[in-house]
Formats: C-alpha cells, sequence, structure tokens
C-alpha cells in the first residue's frame, strides 16, 4: 500500500556489531568482551611474552593430565586387578572417574565465575595431583577408585581448557589455538592403550607409572599457572 512506511535498516559500523537490532520490538546488547576483541588491540610481543606461553603451556599439560588420568588406568584394569586384588568391585575405577566428571563439569562454569579462572585452574591441577598419588601407592582397589574419583573431578576442569583460551586469545584465533592445545593430547588420548601396556611391561613399578606420569605432569602444570597465568 502507497502508505505503507518500510523501516530503513541502517548500514553496518562498529556500533552495530554490539547490537542486534530486531524491527523495533528490542535491541539485545552484546559486550564487547564477548566479541574477543582484535589482534592489533594486542600490546606487541604478546604471543612472544612469558605469560602468554608458559600459560599456553600450563594448558597442554593439565589436559594432558585429564586424559591420562583415565585412558591409561582403564586400559590395564585386569592387570591391575591380578597385582592388588583381586576384588569384584574393580569395575568401579572407571565408572568412579566417569562420575565424579560429570558432576565436576556441570560446576566448573559457575565456580570458576565465583572464585576466579587462575585459582580454579590451579585447584584443578592440585587436585589431580593428589589424586596420582594416592593411585601411585595404592595398595588396594578401593584406593584406585578414591583416586580415580578425585582424577574425574580434576579432570572436569583441566578439559575446560577453552575457558582460559577464550580469555587469551580473539575470537578470530580461538579455533586455531584451541585445536592446538588439543592435538597435544594425541599421544597419550589416542594411543594410551599402548602407551599402558609399554609401562607395565618394560618398567619396574608396571601399572603405577599410569599415575607417576600423571603426578609429573600435574606438577608441572601447577607450577605453570602458578607464576604465568
Amino acid at each position: 500500500m502507497e502508505n505503507e512506511k518500510i523501516a530503513e535498516v541502517p548500514t553496518s559500523n562498529d556500533h552495530d556489531l554490539t547490537h542486534h537490532h530486531s524491527h523495533g520490538l528490542h535491541h539485545d546488547h552484546i559486550a564487547a568482551e564477548a566479541l574477543g576483541g582484535h589482534t592489533g588491540d594486542l600490546p606487541d610481543g604478546y604471543y612472544r611474552s612469558l605469560s602468554f606461553i608458559g600459560t599456553v603451556i600450563a594448558t597442554c599439560l593439565a589436559q594432558i593430565s585429564g586424559y591420562l588420568g583415565w585412558v591409561l588406568p582403564a586400559n590395564t584394569l585386569m592387570l591391575i586387578n591380578a597385582a592388588i586384588g583381586p576384588s569384584p568391585n574393580i569395575i568401579w575405577v572407571s565408572i568412579s572417574w566417569t562420575a565424579a566428571f560429570a558432576v565436576g563439569f556441570t560446576l566448573v562454569g559457575r565456580l570458576s565465575d565465583i572464585f576466579g579462572r587462575r585459582w580454579f585452574f590451579i585447584a584443578s591441577s592440585v587436585l589431580g595431583l593428589v589424586g596420582n598419588i594416592i593411585g601411585a601407592s595404592a595398595q588396594s582397589i578401593n584406593m584406585l577408585i578414591a583416586t580415580n574419583s578425585i582424577n574425574g573431578l580434576a579432570a572436569a576442569g583441566q578439559l575446560s581448557f577453552h575457558v582460559i583460551l577464550g580469555e587469551l586469545v580473539p575470537n578470530s584465533l580461538r579455533g586455531p589455538v584451541n585445536a592446538f592445545v588439543l592435538s597435544t593430547s594425541v599421544p597419550f588420548a589416542v594411543f594410551g592403550p599402548p602407551v599402558a601396556r609399554a609401562f607395565y611391561e618394560n618398567t619396574a613399578l608396571q601399572w603405577r607409572w599410569c599415575y607417576i606420569l600423571g603426578v609429573i605432569v600435574n606438577s608441572l602444570a601447577v607450577l605453570l599457572y602458578f607464576f604465568f597465568y
């Protein structure tokens, strides 16, 4: 009809990037921080700084530990049961990790909002360190069930590494950086069974190395997080 007026759609500009126009119904404001900023806004040498490099390495080690606490022990359960069992509860060694991880994963986001990312992720790796120490010295299947419950809770934080990386790099680089960090876990997440079997067949401490390796990796992650994150 001739009397109808068609609303003009404003051309895109920097201001429009933070608002969603819905033809007069309402305007949703998007915080500039949610857009991730731009690489050009970062200080010179940011990606070469010790803080950035140290935090990324810590994140790699932490998420590697998250996989170590599950993949390696899960592939040597029968050997472990023969060594310190036998116990009909051996199946709970793997179930306890999954259950604890599920509970912890639902709490990660909110708790890290309350207590802060830095100390929350440091605490996750400290928890993983404690769990692996218990596992490395375990003398019963029940101790391993407790170990994997602790490791599952720790992994909920450690495998939420994208939360940290999302605050370190702009949106345009989050995909590549997340992919790089995730790729560092491939030797253990993918090749965990042969690694665990190699420990059992070629070391004096056999399956305990599945947890000793976790102690080493978690210790390094805690130190790097503390000094660089």
